[in-house]
């Protein structure tokens, strides 16, 4: 997806032939809505990609997502990548859990939202990791999967993380 520090693709640009990156959008309030994170770091890593000659060998991703975007808005993305020198594109459409559907108030996704804090909660548990859930104030949960649900997944997994490279 390109969103790490730049000094991790400079390491890897004299070995990698081709790229193929995953890009949600270059809308940056979608981006942050999706991804929890800004996308400067795309941009800058794309614009990276561009002054070391790779565009030509660059495969970019445009999903279709629903709730999130549509198929204008990766009209928009084409045409600004094009733009910047990249001309090798893929189009997919992201399959959702069918049962969860996006809805403009939010209420589907709370509810995937509370049961992800649970099942959390059991992971947590059973690694003997003390958590303990926030309460989400994220207003447009619409396929269960917000800014503080990813934020305490990274938190536990980095615990968990932590445990096992403690023991070994």
């Amino acid at each position: 997806s390109l969103n790490v520090a730049r000094h991790h693709i400079e390491q890897i640009a004299n070995v990698v032939n081709n790229y193929i990156i995953d890009i949600k959008t270059l809308n940056p309030d979608t981006y942050r809505a999706y991804t929890g994170q800004d996308i400067e770091p795309v941009m800058n890593n794309l614009h990276y990609l561009i002054s070391r000659g790779k565009s030509e060998n660059t495969t970019i991703r445009l999903p279709l997502i629903p709730g999130y975007n549509s198929e204008s808005d990766i009209e928009s993305d084409v045409n600004k990548l094009s733009k910047m020198g990249f001309v090798h594109f893929d189009f997919f459409t992201y399959h959702t859990n069918p049962n969860i559907r996006p809805n403009p108030d939010g209420k589907q996704g709370k509810s995937v939202c509370n049961v992800l804090k649970r099942i959390r909660s059991i992971i947590a548990e059973a690694n003997h990791i003390t958590y303990t859930p926030t309460p989400c104030t994220h207003t447009t949960c619409t396929v269960g999967n917000c800014p503080k649900c990813e934020q305490e997944l990274l938190l536990l997994t980095q615990q968990i993380d932590a445990t096992e490279n403690a023991i070994l």
